[in-house]
């Protein structure tokens, strides 16, 4: 055996005892992947089921406040928002559309006090809510003692305020920065619109890509 040979790493054999551990713990691991897409497929499954329940009263109630039956309507959100708030697969997100109709048509319908006493206990159930603030702005206009439920104050309230500059004035102030349009008055004779845009780049690709970006902005809103 030359010197050289010596020092050549030996190539790792295989056993197979390893092949077949390396076998089962794939096998292992795949009936473990399987069993919990399956559990998580049933509890979608049962989540939809129960969601649809929902969709259905909302759609009974949609129906109803089309037809002018509001009382219906009503009864028919209030289902709703019963079911959700006792299933434990729902959370608030699920009916929350159905508590803002109950509210619109308690105005609707005049019925103040019952209007009260849905705002004071959703004030109390969801605390934490985003939208909370809003609900007790709502409470206090329409009773004077039951105001500030949440210890509201003018700073806790988000204010809306334009930007400065606006998204308007910026975006025409990325617009000025663009080259002026000249309507192809120096095209050749001949060449069609598509060479002289590819050719002549009178837009460059950054501005192109800058202008897309307050596109996406926009949407936002």
């Amino acid at each position: 055996m030359g010197l050289f040979d010596f020092f050549k790493s030996k190539p790792k054999t295989t056993s197979t005892h390893d092949n077949r551990d390396f076998a089962k713990s794939m096998r292992e691991d795949y009936k473990a992947t399987k069993k919990e897409v399956e559990k998580l497929q049933m509890e979608n499954a049962a989540w939809q089921k129960d969601f649809d329940i929902i969709l259905n009263f909302r759609k009974t109630a949609s129906s109803f406040e089309k037809e002018g039956k509001l009382q219906e309507a009503i009864n028919e959100y209030s289902k709703s928002v019963s079911f959700g708030e006792t299933n434990q697969r729902l959370n608030l997100n699920n009916y929350v559309h159905d508590i803002e109709r109950l509210i619109v048509l308690y105005n609707k319908t005049k019925q103040k006090d019952k209007l009260i006493n849905f705002l004071d206990q959703l004030i109390a159930k969801y605390p934490e809510y985003s939208d909370v603030q809003k609900w007790a702005v709502r409470l206090s206009s329409l009773s004077p003692a039951k105001s500030n439920p949440i210890n509201l104050n003018p700073s806790a309230l988000n204010k809306q305020h334009s930007s400065n500059p606006t998204i308007g004035k910026t975006l025409q102030a990325y617009r000025d920065t663009f080259p002026k349009f000249n309507f192809y008055y120096d095209m050749p004779a001949g060449m069609n619109t598509m060479e002289y845009l590819s050719i002549r780049n009178p837009v460059p690709f950054e501005k192109s890509v800058g202008l897309g970006k307050f596109k996406m902005l926009l949407k936002q809103f």
